[in-house]
């Protein structure tokens, strides 16, 4: 078995300025996404100790101080990237156990199921992204194409939302995370 993988998680607290423990993960991992909506946090994906790509999709409710093992994502998935986009959690591309993936699925917690949306133009490993004014970006990643250039997905165009390419970031940037200023 594989020692990197963990299931501890911790919060920060920045009133008083610290880290306490919370109750650990359901499904230990590594290589997992993470990002928060509507208060609760959600990990999804990642690699089991055994190196098996693993389709988890858990959440923790901060209010209630546990998690809940979510129904599966449809595909599997590693090295992934997720933000939250309105009301919906969206996990992109990643490592599926065989190959770099361009798929796309979103979270819905309003209907408890997930939902397929348009792929990505290049399959992305390693990417980054981040929900900014209704849309999610998503830069960086071993791609598919030797480009680099992000991509932008607007989720009310079209039946599954599409796909419009960025201009090109000043350099290459692979298993790098991203997040949104608010106000930015």
């Amino acid at each position: 078995t594989d020692d990197t993988v963990g299931a501890a998680a911790e919060r920060f607290d920045p009133a008083p300025g610290r880290w306490e423990r919370v109750p650990d993960l359901p499904t230990a991992r590594s290589g997992c996404a993470a990002a928060a909506m509507a208060g609760m946090m959600y990990v999804l994906g990642g690699k089991d100790g055994n190196g098996q790509v693993l389709t988890m999709a858990e959440c923790f409710d901060p209010r209630l101080g546990w998690w809940q093992v979510l129904p599966p994502m449809p595909t599997p998935r590693s090295a992934c990237a997720c933000s939250a986009v309105n009301s919906l959690l969206l996990v992109a591309g990643g490592f599926n156990g065989l190959e770099g993936t361009a798929d796309v699925h979103a979270w819905d917690p309003a209907l408890g199921s997930w939902q397929a949306q348009a792929p990505m133009q290049t399959w992305r490993v390693g990417a980054a992204a981040a929900g900014i004014g209704g849309k999610l970006y998503v830069l960086g990643g071993k791609t598919g194409v030797d480009s680099l250039m992000g991509e932008c997905f607007d989720p009310d165009e079209g039946e599954a939302g599409s796909w419009r390419w960025l201009p090109s970031t000043p350099a290459r940037h692979v298993y790098c995370v991203g997040g949104a200023v608010v106000g930015r």
